[in-house]
């Protein structure tokens, strides 16, 4: 059978949510390892912006995979 029978399916509202969450979860998965780099390269200055906005791409992540996964 083709890939068309099971997409057929899917509804295009579900699809693109799972397109988006998809996307979410590798974004806010790569970009905290630059924001790291980055506070690193500013001397560790500014600890605390750094530290939250880690935290919260990081929290972001999880949520996003756990979305996924429901």
């Amino acid at each position: 059978m083709s890939e068309g029978y099971y997409l057929g399916f899917i509804d295009n509202r579900n699809l693109l949510y799972l397109v988006a969450v998809t996307a979410s979860c590798t974004f806010f998965m790569t970009i905290p390892q630059y924001w790291l780099q980055l506070w690193t390269e500013l001397g560790g200055s500014n600890t605390r912006f750094y530290v939250l906005g880690f935290l919260s791409m990081s929290a972001i992540s999880w949520a996003s995979t756990s979305t996924q996964m429901w």
